[in-house]
């Protein structure tokens, strides 16, 4: 098998986030929808899950201590 070097950057639920950022689920998915955190759905599907990168995820904190 032929690897780049490059790890898979992480993906991290709705619900780890709120764990570290000790709030709800519901509050990160009104982060998400208002545009203050950066996701992505898994899929086109209209309930398909979030998910939140490392870099995403930075930045959020970065503007949010």
């Amino acid at each position: 098998m032929h690897t780049t070097g490059q790890a898979t950057p992480r993906l991290w639920r709705v619900e780890e986030v709120a764990d570290l950022l000790h709030c709800s689920p519901q509050t990160v998915r009104r982060l998400i929808n208002v545009g203050h955190l950066r996701a992505r759905r898994l899929s086109d599907r209209p309930r398909s899950e979030w998910r939140i990168t490392d870099a995403d995820l930075r930045a959020y904190l970065g503007r949010h201590p």
